[in-house]
């Protein structure tokens, strides 16, 4: 998957009321260690997803990912 692939996934997924730990790339099928891809590729993949979600989840709440974040 592309990551703007992923990060639509993540939106739709947020959508249907999965959490932040239902990421697929989470699952042992999708890590590196079983896949072979590189750590940095899996990363990439897996932050994907995890902006859609939250972008989602900001788009319900009302607010931009910005303001959910804390620093």
């Amino acid at each position: 998957m592309t990551v703007d692939t992923l990060e639509t996934t993540g939106a739709d997924d947020r959508a249907h009321g999965l959490s932040l730990f239902d990421n697929p790339l989470y699952n042992r099928a999708a890590m590196p260690s079983t896949t072979g891809e590189s750590a940095a590729t899996w990363s990439q993949k897996a932050e994907a997803w995890t902006r859609g979600w939250q972008q989602e989840d900001a788009r319900r709440l009302g607010e931009t990912v910005g303001d959910c974040v804390s620093a």
